[in-house]
């Protein structure tokens, strides 16, 4: 019985414990957050701890004639940003570990870069190439083509799919990488001995491998690509195209009146829902 309890408390005190602690802490904070933004969702006005609770934020917002539209566009831009993602993602990671490419540090600082600039700042770049009344490709294109405004326009789902999905394309690159860069050269080596192409080395030898990695990224993408805000409002407001993130902004930042916090921890849920079911 006394050796079971010295190994019990010395187990105790292992050295994982301090980065197990930090997690339970970390862990804690999350649910707290998740309860309290669920907890206001039953709450008309501002946010407290009255128990006379109420379904009216829920009614507002799906019978909200815009919810449809903005469910249908958060849907079609998450699935375009993964889409993107991969198709730039998969194929500079199976370039830069699976090959011999040249100046492979050089696309890595691009890749790093890349994720250091904000989001928001690279959007207003593509605004000043592309917007139809000030994009500067507009402006050479108007020199060429009557017309007043465009002929290219920025300000739709597409777009915003397009430039989600390239601002997530280093973020699936990281994700995939090391798995790409752990495959043992030999099996790639044993199939080009034993007559393979170099396709089919790829299709049967290294997306194998590597496809766990791929799905989680793809999860994970997705995952972040439901809740982005700043793309779809720089875009998508213009042209009044709505995604649940900027319905729970405007919820909260409203032109008339108190800020609607159970109807922005309304869209919270919604925008959980599915990020969950990725999970």
């Amino acid at each position: 019985m006394v050796n079971r309890l010295k190994s019990a408390i010395k187990s105790f005190f292992n050295p994982e414990l301090p980065l197990f602690l930090l997690g339970l802490i970390t862990a804690a904070i999350i649910c707290i957050l998740v309860a309290v933004i669920f907890w206001s969702t039953f709450q008309k006005g501002l946010p407290g701890f009255r128990v006379d609770l109420t379904l009216e934020n829920y009614r507002e917002v799906l019978f909200y004639p815009i919810l449809p539209r903005a469910a249908k566009n958060t849907l079609i831009t998450s699935v375009g940003t993964i889409i993107i993602a991969c198709f730039f993602a998969l194929p500079i990671a199976w370039l830069i570990h699976r090959t011999n490419i040249p100046y492979k540090k050089f696309f890595l600082t691009l890749m790093f870069l890349h994720v250091l600039l904000p989001g928001f700042l690279r959007t207003m770049g593509w605004i000043m190439m592309l917007s139809p009344e000030i994009g500067l490709i507009n402006q050479i294109l108007r020199t060429f083509i009557p017309v007043e405004t465009g002929p290219l326009s920025i300000y739709n789902v597409s777009s915003i799919a397009l430039l989600q999905g390239i601002s997530m394309t280093p973020t699936l690159f990281f994700m995939v990488a090391g798995a790409f860069a752990a495959i043992d050269p030999a099996l790639e080596e044993s199939a080009e001995m034993s007559g393979a192409s170099r396709l089919q080395n790829l299709g049967r030898i290294v997306l194998p491998l590597v496809m766990p990695s791929i799905i989680a990224g793809l999860i994970y993408a997705f995952m972040t690509a439901v809740s982005m805000f700043e793309v779809a409002a720089l875009l998508g407001r213009p042209n009044n195209i709505h995604v649940l993130s900027t319905l729970m902004y405007s919820s909260i930042h409203t032109e008339v009146g108190l800020p609607n916090y159970g109807s922005a921890g309304v869209y919270g849920v919604l925008i959980l829902l599915p990020t969950v079911i990725a999970l």
